[in-house]
This record gives structure tokens, C-alpha cells and sequence, in this order.
């Protein structure tokens, strides 16, 4: 039987989020001031057989992320401060959304999607969950970025 576990964010470390495709390809290294990063509160590092996974989230001023899609879990966002841009589906046709501070977004298996911060001096804060708890089990994949990279140079 699973039980009950208090979980300190102060003993959870940050981490980067998946690298940008468009990073890689211009040498891009990851740091605190360019890259969104996570701190993964809730997942099977730090819960025995959890059936979801909850994480903080940080974008610094005008950064995103690439397009990707999970297989294996429906995500949901809360943002907490900031606006960004959600980006959701595969092509020019797809919907973009800005939420902002107090917005829900979900976002089904499958979906692609990726989050850019659209202030160019105020970060965006977000709480993130999935309804898989292992993160090697969420199916993260990568997808195409040349929209984003466009959108990124015409901001």
C-alpha cells in the first residue's frame, strides 16, 4: 500500500527541461538565466508508484521550448505569474493561446505542444502535471521546431 509522503521543495533540485533542437543546432548550452527549468516535486524519484506527477516550472524572459508531445499522459498547466504562448499542434494551421497568471491549460496525450515566455523581462511561473508519475514512462518526443524558430526570430 502506497502512503501519504510530504515532499520539501527545498529538497528538490532544479532541472533543465528537455534540450531545444534549436539550441543544439547553434551550439546553445543550458543555464539558469536561458533555459526553462523544472523542480519535479511529485514523480517516481520522490514517491514510491505515484500515478501522476506534479512540477514547478520557471521560463525566463522571452525563452521557450521545442515542440514535443507526451504518448503516455494528458499534462496540465497552471500558470502561477507571467504570460506565455502556448503553441498546440503540429503546423502553421495550429492553435496558439496566451495564458496568463491563473490560467488552466490541458493539454491530452499527444498533443503537440510547446511554451514560449513572451515578456522580455519578467519570467513566467507554472505548475505542471502529468497523469504519469514516472518520467521515463510519459513518453516524451520531440517533434518539428522550424515554426518555433520563426516565431522566435519574428517576436
Amino acid at each position: 500500500m502506497r502512503k501519504p509522503k510530504l515532499v520539501r521543495g527545498r529538497d528538490v533540485e532544479w532541472q533543465f527541461a528537455e534540450t531545444s533542437k534549436f539550441g543544439r543546432e547553434t551550439g546553445w548550452r543550458p543555464n539558469l538565466e536561458n533555459s526553462l527549468r523544472v523542480r519535479q516535486g511529485i514523480s517516481s524519484k520522490t514517491v514510491e508508484n505515484p500515478r501522476l506527477s506534479m512540477s514547478r516550472g520557471i521560463i525566463p524572459p522571452g525563452v521557450r521550448n521545442d515542440l514535443h508531445y507526451h504518448t503516455n499522459c494528458d499534462v496540465g498547466i497552471h500558470v502561477l505569474k507571467g504570460a506565455m504562448k502556448v503553441f498546440l499542434g503540429p503546423d502553421e494551421a495550429s492553435e496558439e493561446v496566451v495564458a496568463e497568471g491563473g490560467d488552466f491549460v490541458f493539454i491530452p496525450a499527444g498533443t503537440i505542444h510547446a511554451f514560449m515566455n513572451i515578456s522580455d523581462t519578467d519570467p513566467v511561473e507554472f505548475v505542471n502535471s502529468k497523469t504519469e508519475g514516472n518520467p521515463k514512462e510519459q513518453g516524451t518526443t520531440c517533434a518539428d521546431s522550424d515554426r518555433l524558430r520563426r516565431e522566435t526570430r519574428t517576436k
